[in-house]
């Protein structure tokens, strides 16, 4: 038998994945290539000196320009509002699962008209606690999900997300560490770029931009789907199949990036410099056991319900804990903005709010999106209906930032009583409203101490920032992004970080080799997308496979996830090497 030839594009987890399994399993002589368009392997898991891998650890809400953690009953609030919106999805989902279309927006929206029914006998602080709380979770869905808005996320696909069996284990070295041990002794070529395929009855031509040209039995691709909206009309020749497209124009691409904060000397001063430094710090309050609490505990009130108090030593403070801390930013935030009204009048209108124009028309936000071109889990998160229970919030489409520069008790809380800062005139972005999350890792996050990474001596914080307002974020300059983090976080005395900082972010939306950070279902997918999009193609008037995709993309239940894009690389190398009669399940 001839030796069988056979390219892969891409050296992320699918990739590499695919080219271990026909090395590994095949039963006759095949020839694998690996052509990899950057300098290094992983694909979207790219672990930098600033290595923080997704964990949560203790939980704490801050409100804008309060200069203390919110107590027991702002807690219970919260608590109500991360629950509700939980529920609205898994309704969504549900209903959807039922024969009833729809967008997870049309039930968020829903349930949070009925929640401000519900609460007509609220102070007034507790409304805008609620609805602030409401709309972090909102943030939170867009991350865990990748889309800018939730008008824009099909309730049937989310609906077809399961969540994989297991705990989630952190991995202190980081995903890229585990993609170069999988890579080890693969033949990969770095710098080539793929401009076209060309795939026949005889075989395929793998032609790259810098000139070279590698003629295979088939090609297993593994591009971002990103890569795939932008290129597919010339990358394949002939063109894909209408089913093939179809699946690639209503699968969904958003951004979800991190901004990591280096406080830098901050962190290496001694306990009592630090308790100097930071005497209005507000979330030391509690016990060591309270810190390691699970979330859904920690939000009914295990924090001070004053500032006033010290650091009262250095296990407590974020920038040297011993376990990972997480500090969700609740800005202020105008109910209306949640309940847009949708019908024929009022469906392109556009509101004002300070300096930020809200758009009320979701086909506008889904079209922007689209323009365009390592998955955040949550915990509380594990039902079939997916990162929709938990903690994600109401459709807002364009989040909008404070409602004021400063504000003071009474503004604040409508009468109730709560210390606040007055007279901030942070000059803040739309896209800087956007940060709705602040971590920092124990020592649990660097397994080798001696390593120079900047998060081995707990110095170094994680923000996010999803949709629009990552890609604004990464059009922003270096200077323009450090003196807006710097403001965000004065937005948040409690947090009473320092003013030293510098920031380094992820830029994935921008990166033409990636076009955005993960997939899930648009508004236009029906379901069943993920299935069509890896479904194998044979050369027209032959049973042979030539073209197969593989990546996160092509998993119907664990889209978005590095577990989905390694599933996928290995059975469609199986499908493959039985096809070229080699091997194969």
């Amino acid at each position: 038998m001839q030796k069988k030839k056979v390219v892969v594009v891409g050296a992320g987890f699918a990739g590499i994945t695919a080219a271990r399994t026909l090395l590994a399993e095949a039963t006759a002589p095949v020839e694998v290539i690996v052509l990899e368009a950057s300098s290094r392997i992983g694909g979207r898991a790219h672990t930098m000196e600033v290595n923080l891998e997704p964990t949560w650890g203790a939980m704490k809400y801050v409100r804008q320009n309060e200069v203390a953690l919110l107590g027991k009953e702002d807690a219970a609030v919260i608590t109500k509002a991360r629950d509700m919106y939980g529920e609205a999805v898994e309704a969504g989902t549900e209903a959807a699962s039922k024969g009833q279309a729809g967008v997870i927006g049309d039930s968020v929206r829903h349930a949070f008209a009925q929640a401000m029914q519900s609460m007509e006998e609220a102070s007034g602080r507790s409304k805008a606690i609620f609805t602030e709380a409401w709309a972090w979770r909102e943030q939170l869905q867009r991350a865990m999900d990748g889309c800018h808005t939730t008008d824009d996320m099909s309730a049937n696909s989310l609906a077809e997300y399961g969540e994989f069996e297991g705990p989630n284990i952190p991995l202190p070295s980081g995903y890229q560490v585990l993609a170069e041990k999988l890579a080890e002794g693969l033949p990969i070529e770095h710098g080539m770029t793929v401009g076209q395929i060309q795939w026949n009855t005889s075989g395929v031509i793998v032609q790259c931009q810098g000139g070279q040209q590698i003629e295979a039995d088939a090609v297993i691709v593994t591009v971002s789907l990103g890569v795939l909206k932008a290129q597919h009309k010339h990358m394949f020749q002939p063109e894909l199949p209408t089913a093939t497209v179809e699946a690639i124009e209503r699968l969904g691409f958003g951004i979800v990036d991190k901004i990591y904060i280096d406080f830098g000397a901050a962190s290496t001063a001694s306990p009592a410099a630090a308790q100097q430094d930071f005497t209005n710090y507000g979330p030391a309050g509690g016990s060591n056991a309270d810190q390691s609490k699970p979330a859904q505990d920690d939000s009914q009130g295990s924090v001070k319900e004053h500032a006033d108090n010290p650091v009262q030593d250095d296990s407590m403070h974020p920038l040297t804990a011993k376990d990972a801390l997480s500090y969700y930013l609740l800005w202020h935030r105008n109910p209306e903005d949640f309940q847009p009204k949708l019908n024929a009048d009022s469906r392109h209108e556009e509101k004002q709010v300070g300096a930020v124009k809200v758009s009320r028309d979701p086909s506008r936000d889904i079209k922007d999106l689209n323009d365009v071109n390592g998955r955040q889990k949550d915990n509380s998160a594990r039902s079939p209906a997916a990162k929709g229970a938990g903690d994600k919030g109401p459709e807002t489409h364009v989040i909008t930032g404070p409602q004021t520069a400063g504000t003071d008790a009474k503004s604040n809380a409508e009468g109730d009583s709560v210390a606040s800062t007055t007279g901030r005139q942070h000059d803040l972005p739309a896209w800087a409203h956007g940060a709705y999350t602040i971590r920092f890792a124990g020592s649990e996050f660097v397994s080798d101490k001696s390593a120079q990474h900047l998060a081995a001596s707990n110095r170094c914080g994680v923000m996010w920032m999803t949709g629009e307002d990552a890609k604004r974020m990464e059009a922003a300059s270096d200077a323009e992004l450090q003196q807006h983090i710097a403001a965000v976080l004065q937005e948040f005395p409690a947090l009473a970080l320092p003013s030293e900082l510098k920031v380094y972010r992820s830029c994935w939306g921008s990166d033409p080799l990636f076009r955005g950070s993960y997939s899930y279902g648009s508004a236009s997918a029906i379901g069943g997308e993920c299935s069509a999009l890896a479904e194998p193609l044979c050369a027209p008037e032959s049973k042979a496979l030539r073209l197969l995709f593989a990546g996160e993309a092509c998993h119907s239940k664990y889209f978005g996830c590095t577990h989905g894009a390694y599933l996928t690389g290995q059975s469609q190398a199986r499908a493959l090497m039985k096809s070229l009669n080699i091997g194969g399940a």
